[in-house]
């Protein structure tokens, strides 16, 4: 790769989000080469009827949304500003607290709204909103509502995995779980940055020493860390 040149940029998460990123990319850097590789597929899965009734939910992902009837101006608390968008655009009335979910949980535990509660989110989740806030008083039912399912690595994902130099961002710990399996456990030679602590901790311990984090847990900021490395 010539020394100005802009390194690859591989992108594991599901397609429909890595294609937005990569528009994003474009937009903020110039022609950059981006690998859409998803390590992970989207499955809906059937909410229970009563989340459709629900006065108020709570969305960690914008996964959720399509599944959670519609918006009818329900409150939607949402962790962050993407999946606030994905509740407003769907007709709920969109909180957001722009952070994670142990600032969710702050939030809910101090505003205490009304119920019924569902938090509804995909078969593999952190943080255990539900419970927290059942400590703190507030009953919260909770339902999977979407599989976040394991898919086979490509072929540009495995060559773009032995590219120095090339830049990969983390989205989650479940994507940085299904990126150490597809490659095979061994360090790849990617530079990696994660949305958040917990995405960086969720990959091998020998990965971590050499992950940045971004300055907040959202793609925007993930965006801008890849604009720094790359003096962009």
């Amino acid at each position: 790769m010539p020394d100005n040149a802009k390194p690859l940029i591989l992108l594991t998460r599901p397609k429909p989000q890595s294609e937005r990123f990569a528009r994003a990319l474009r937009d903020r850097l110039g022609e950059v080469e981006v690998v859409v590789a998803p390590l992970m597929e989207v499955v809906p899965l059937t909410a229970p009827p009563e989340a459709a009734q629900a006065r108020t939910l709570i969305f960690t992902s914008e996964n959720a949304v399509p599944q959670a009837g519609a918006g009818a101006h329900r409150v939607a608390w949402c962790v962050g500003r993407r999946t606030a968008l994905a509740a407003q655009k769907a007709g709920f009335l969109p909180i957001s607290v722009d952070g994670t979910a142990d600032d969710l949980v702050a939030r809910l535990a101090h505003e205490r709204p009304e119920g019924p509660i569902w938090h509804l989110h995909g078969t593999h989740v952190r943080g255990d909103i539900a419970g927290r806030l059942e400590q703190a008083g507030i009953a919260v039912h909770e339902a999977a509502v979407y599989d976040q399912r394991a898919v086979m690595p490509d072929p540009a994902f495995l060559a773009a995995l032995r590219q120095a130099g090339a830049i990969l961002p983390i989205f989650s710990p479940r994507s940085a779980k299904l990126l150490a399996k597809a490659a095979g456990d061994r360090p790849p030679r990617l530079t990696l940055i994660a949305i958040s602590d917990a995405a960086r901790d969720a990959l091998p311990d020998p990965w971590q020493s050499g992950v940045d984090v971004a300055e907040s847990p959202n793609a925007e900021a993930i965006l801008e860390e890849i604009a720094r490395r790359i003096g962009a």
